[in-house]
């Protein structure tokens, strides 16, 4: 396999994955969906002790006192940097735009040029070691 094709799947496979993740879920979805900033979304905003919903996303503490059974008691570990996140992603001004640059293109391409680049640097070692 090229460099170039494994870079570009590489690259595109995580959002591929989730694609196919969402549109299958998409099926199983027995509850009416809602709307969010007038965008027509699979999960209502109504509060359910049962589930998550688009309301667990506005309040952690009723998401984590009513649907998260095997991470209670790592809270006092997670909290700090979670709530420092959101915060920090709070400072810009537009916590939507924010969030996407920062989780959906900047943190993951990081992710993405050091798994390239550790591929690279393994296959120079490889070719290094045929040589000696």
């Amino acid at each position: 396999m090229s460099r170039r094709l494994r870079n570009t799947l590489i690259i595109i496979s995580p959002f591929l994955l989730m694609i196919f993740v969402n549109e299958s879920f998409r099926f199983t979805q027995n509850m009416k969906g809602g709307k969010v900033y007038g965008v027509t979304t699979m999960n209502t905003q109504a509060k359910m002790s049962n589930e998550c919903t688009w309301s667990c996303y506005y309040n952690t503490t009723y998401c984590k006192q009513n649907h998260v059974k095997h991470m209670s008691n790592y809270f006092q570990y997670i909290d700090g940097f979670y709530f420092w996140q959101i915060r920090f992603l709070h400072s810009f001004g537009n916590y939507t735009v924010a969030n996407i640059v920062f989780l959906v293109i900047l943190w993951p391409g990081l992710m993405i040029f050091l798994l390239i680049t550790f591929l690279n640097q393994r296959e120079q070692i490889k070719k290094l070691k045929k040589q000696n």
